[in-house]
């Protein structure tokens, strides 16, 4: 029977990391949905390898009608493959409060008793925690539909802080096992937690709320230290802006959560994607080629509309003038 497990958690919470974490630890045969917000799919980019089954589905929440079919459709498709375990990890805006009804869904269409779901497990930035719940109903309904919460990134606040943060969730699911750590590292024993009932609500993941993705396609390679300054000046415009970047021969992973930059090295080369291949005819080196085109582009996501569009254009002007296209 498989054992399908779903990570949630906050843009930048550290989804990814935990799960490239299990990734690595495992011996089973593994398959993982990976969700992003973005018409990129970075995430799946990070945890692609030899012998993992991946559905990736991009542009939206697998929890929001505009890809909820896919949703379906793709995990009946990894629980077909009679896999040991599953890992769902959805994008950081998710509202999983229907996932029982998904779940059911799945049933019908798939082999009785073919997959057994272990819980949601739901990742919490510690650091930008206090600022987020007040603003995000998708944290409040991460936390309240988990059964295991993750407390993460431990080694950026102070003890105080943790302990508010620990009273703040107990408040909200006082049933759900609570863990601390930093980097996404846990034990696998603390797999093993107790599954409780939770009653389904409906999900806020709808079209018309769904937020705004602007990607920037960089048309020339700007210098490191500009781009920082461009990013920062971004601000709290966006909720979160990643992709990959390539700055003196190497490919750099842009990570920006609120004020919070990230630039680290990105050497990891996914396998060359088949339908890049099929769609235009293309020999494996122009397969390559097409990954690579991936490697100058940063996805923006914001609800603020206009103002975020104006806010950018200006600093693009202000900082990188001639050097990407804005794509809405």
């Amino acid at each position: 029977m498989t054992a399908i497990y779903l990570i949630t958690g906050f843009l930048g919470s550290g989804k990814t990391t935990f799960l490239k974490r299990r990734l690595e630890m495992t011996t089973v045969r593994t398959g993982v949905l990976v969700n992003d917000f973005g018409k990129i799919n970075f995430d799946g980019l990070q945890i692609q390898h030899d012998g993992l089954e991946m559905v990736e589905l991009s542009n939206g929440s697998i929890f929001c009608s505009c890809l909820k079919d896919s949703f379906i459709d793709g995990l009946v498709h990894l629980v077909d493959l009679e896999l040991d375990q599953i890992f769902i990890e959805s994008s950081g805006l998710a509202d999983p409060s229907d996932m029982g009804k998904i779940l059911d869904v799945v049933r019908l269409r798939t082999k009785p008793n073919s997959f057994n779901f272990n819980g949601t497990i739901c990742l919490i930035d510690c650091l930008f925690f206090p600022k987020v719940l007040p603003k995000m109903l998708a944290v409040e309904r991460q936390i309240r539909h988990s059964h295991l919460i993750i407390l993460n990134k431990l080694d950026l606040v102070e003890p105080a802080q943790v302990k508010i943060i620990r009273n703040t969730i107990g408040q909200m699911n006082p049933l759900a096992a609570v863990i601390e750590t930093s980097y996404g590292f846990i034990n696998s024993q603390h797999l093993a937690f107790e599954i409780f009932p939770i009653e389904d609500e409906e999900s806020t993941n709808k079209i018309t709320t769904r937020n705004k993705n602007l990607i920037l396609h960089f048309l020339h390679e700007p210098e490191e230290q500009v781009l920082r300054e461009f990013l920062t000046a971004l601000g709290s415009h966006f909720f979160r802006i990643k992709g990959l970047i390539q700055l003196n021969n190497q490919t750099f992973k842009i990570d920006q959560v609120n004020d919070q930059l990230q630039m680290n090295r990105y050497d990891a080369r996914p396998a060359i994607d088949p339908s890049l291949i099929a769609a235009a005819e293309l020999d494996p080196h122009a397969g390559a080629e097409s990954w690579n085109a991936k490697n100058n582009q940063l996805v923006c996501l914001t609800s603020q509309g206009l103002e975020s569009i104006s806010h950018l254009s200006t600093q693009i002007e202000r900082f990188i003038p001639g050097y990407c296209r804005l794509e809405m």
